[in-house]
């Protein structure tokens, strides 16, 4: 029993740390940390990720994007966002302030949105 548990936080642990990937932009493959993203913009087809130092434009939908970031870290806001709770500086009403771009907060994921942080 103490074999399954320990390898069951194991397991966890590894399934929490979230992994890079990489995304095509300009005819060259980036290597994308998940930490580092602010926040991720669709614009039809294609999306912005939004890092600290610079903006990286490439073709992907926002749902397949979002499978990539299946970590705890990332909630979808609006229906053309999705931010990295960990760099929410300020939530006030329906937005959110990351850095000093302020995102929406529409009224279907709101309730999403307030479960993913922890409020005292």
């Amino acid at each position: 029993l103490k074999a399954v548990d320990k390898a069951i936080g194991k397991r966890k642990v590894q399934m929490s740390i979230p992994k890079s990937f990489y995304v095509q932009s300009d005819k060259r493959l980036i290597k994308i940390n998940p930490n580092d993203i602010n926040y991720v913009e669709a614009c039809g087809n294609y999306v912005f990720i939004h890092l600290e130092a610079q903006k990286i434009f490439t073709y992907c939908s926002l749902r397949k994007l979002i499978e990539k970031l299946d970590c705890e870290n990332f909630v979808q806001t609006h229906r053309s966002y999705i931010i990295n709770i960990d760099k929410i500086k300020d939530i006030e009403d329906n937005s959110v302030l990351i850095g000093n771009k302020v995102i929406s907060i529409s009224r279907r994921f709101r309730k999403n949105v307030l479960n993913s942080i922890d409020v005292i």
